[in-house]
């Protein structure tokens, strides 16, 4: 996917005009299917869509507990995960139970709850990404002349959209049901329904293209970790790692 320019601050609430717009469609992905083990790719091929660790593609969560995330990352991020010493490591498991997912009274959205009482650096739950990619949101290319600013805002989100149904399309069926259960805060301000899901509950891990002169770091989609209030989510995660 070549940079045709990012947007640079992502609006939310309700936008005037957002919603599917006249005279633009999005553009497929062009999809390939390769060995899982493939690190070297064709040069002009800006991301892939890659399961890590890699499973058989007909897979079920009770044959691998640890879990497995869909990634639309690019090449390099690809050989930085394959290269990690030891990789793939079976997840690191707490001694007890000192969590459980409820809602929250009285009509709350479901939540992350303390069970025990827990000193900071003790290890909650662990679990791996249901999905991992990049939050930027780039303008597509031959955008009609007359597109006002808003409609070229409008045309990057109905884009984003598109590439992120290449991935849930990849997501085993229990996956997709815990993506869409998460809740989106993003209904009414252009963004379609995986991306709206992506923005309101998207948590940032360690990894970032060395050739992205902005820098902006690779985001994941949890089934609980995502539960978390995001505002406090950097106290009780010290260190969340894709696909490690």
């Amino acid at each position: 996917m070549p940079n045709y320019g990012t947007v640079q601050r992502a609006v939310y609430g309700v936008v005037k005009g957002a919603g599917k717009l006249e005279g633009f469609e999005p553009a497929e992905s062009e999809l390939k299917a390769l060995p899982a083990s493939t690190t070297n790719f064709d040069s002009g091929l800006q991301t892939i869509i890659t399961c890590q660790p890699s499973v058989p593609i007909n897979a079920t969560p009770p044959q691998f507990p640890d879990g497995w995330s869909q990634c639309l990352i690019t090449p390099t991020i690809k050989r930085k995960i394959l290269s990690t010493p030891g990789y793939p490591k079976p997840l690191n498991r707490p001694t007890e139970n000192r969590h459980r997912i409820a809602r929250s009274p009285p009509s709350g959205g479901l939540g992350v709850f303390a069970t025990v009482d827990t000193k900071a650096g003790v290890l909650i739950f662990s679990e791996r990404a249901i999905m991992i990619l990049s939050p930027v949101i780039r303008y597509p290319p031959n955008l009609p002349s007359h597109f006002t600013t808003t409609q070229r805002y409008q045309a990057a989100l109905c884009q984003k959209e598109k590439d992120i149904e290449a991935v849930f399309g990849r997501l085993h069926e229990q996956h997709k049901e815990v993506f869409m259960a998460l809740w989106n805060s993003h209904k009414e301000d252009g963004s379609g329904p995986l991306l709206g899901i992506v923005r309101t509950n998207s948590i940032e891990v360690d990894y970032y293209d060395d050739d992205d002169d902005m820098q902006f770091p690779y985001t994941g989609i949890w089934n609980e970790a995502s539960r978390f209030n995001h505002r406090k989510v950097y106290s009780q995660i010290l260190n969340p790692s894709s696909c490690r």
